[in-house]
């Protein structure tokens, strides 16, 4: 699921708005209708090692998010347990933070409490599901077929083909999207025993229909209607002007269009953000293999070359017969030793201290 967009409940709990597609199983015909687990409820896994949220809705669209946060926590804290923090997402919506994933999950199952306030309770889907993507899919094999005989290290919790309009006929495609019930994706899924690679998932980027800007909807947008021909305060179907301005880039095309910069800028941005911190399923649940040393080249020997660099010849005999050096190492030593200072003894110390007594 999209972070970016407004989440929502569990797919089986939510009405979707979304163009249906027919049911088209008759006889031998293959139906793509989105399939999702049965009796599947989003929850928090007893494993979740982050902090719980739960996002919180009105069953009215009432602006939840807008209420008085001082009253909103109130509310919350005195009748649900184990909460550590409340904090608003946008108007429509506030997050109730847990530390444990039971008195989340518990949180989700308080119906008196909840129809009581007439709210809506559901864990967004980012925090515990993640969207894959299987290519060259063969066409014959209905979402249903798929679900029950993919097998991979993550649980599959829906499996949904993607669909091209074609001369006005929804056309399947050799893709399609999984979502597993985890944070990180498999490397591989298996699919009536053949091995398919699984890619991240880059959902598409979301537009305001109401002030055109990016990575919101028209649902919880506080702008202004904005014309997506001539960037003025008003609806397209109310505009007169021929000049076309995009309201983003000030460019001479629809503020709707995949051409323009600023959409395009903001898409390359939203590719990065799913494609750098991804991390493969097997990465996060093991830990990585230590390298085999048979496979490390062999180095060539390093030959060492003796120079006299830096050699300054000595005579022990000569130093102890030096009444000069001896006084002057002597007379360090006391100064040494008489010192009350807190200063460290270190090499360069005692070579001032000794060739301050050397040089007069």
């Amino acid at each position: 699921m999209d972070p970016d967009s407004d989440g929502g409940p569990t797919p089986t709990e939510q009405k979707s708005k979304k163009r249906k597609l027919p049911d088209t199983r008759k006889g031998n015909a293959v139906d793509y209708k989105i399939f999702t687990k049965t009796n599947y409820t989003r929850q928090f896994p007893e494993n979740h090692s982050v902090d719980c949220v739960v996002y919180v809705e009105s069953q009215e669209s009432e602006k939840i998010g807008n209420k008085n946060p001082i009253t909103l926590t109130k509310l919350f804290t005195e009748n649900v347990k184990g909460i550590a923090g409340v904090h608003r997402v946008n108007a429509y919506k506030v997050g109730i933070m847990f530390r444990k994933p039971a008195p989340a999950n518990n949180f989700l199952t308080m119906t008196h409490f909840l129809g009581k306030h007439k709210l809506k309770a559901f864990v967004p889907a980012h925090l515990t599901e993640i969207t894959g993507v299987i290519r060259y899919v063969p066409k014959d094999l209905s979402n249903e077929d798929i679900y029950k005989s993919i097998t991979c290290d993550a649980e599959v919790i829906s499996v949904k083909r993607f669909m091209r309009k074609v001369d006005g006929k929804l056309t399947p495609l050799g893709t399609i999207a999984v979502t597993f019930a985890a944070t990180a994706l498999p490397q591989h899924a298996y699919i009536q025993m053949f091995r398919y690679p699984v890619h991240i998932y880059i959902p598409p980027l979301l537009q305001c229909y109401k002030c055109l800007k990016f990575n919101h909807s028209a649902k919880v947008c506080r702008g202004s209607q904005m014309c997506s021909s001539c960037s003025g305060q008003h609806s397209y179907k109310e505009c007169d002007v021929e000049k076309i301005v995009c309201i983003n880039c000030q460019g001479g095309h629809l503020a709707i269009s995949r051409d323009c910069p600023a959409k395009q800028q903001k898409m390359e941005e939203k590719k990065n953000k799913y494609l750098k911190p991804n991390r493969s399923y097997a990465a996060v649940v093991s830990i990585p293999a230590m390298p085999d040393p048979r496979a490390f080249p062999n180095l060539k020997p390093v030959k060492t070359i003796d120079t006299d660099i830096n050699k300054v010849p000595y005579n022990a005999e000569q130093i102890l017969n030096n009444e000069l050096i001896i006084n002057a190492l002597v007379k360090s030593l006391v100064m040494l030793g008489n010192d009350k200072s807190s200063a460290p003894i270190t090499n360069k110390r005692i070579k001032d201290i000794l060739l301050s007594n050397l040089i007069p």
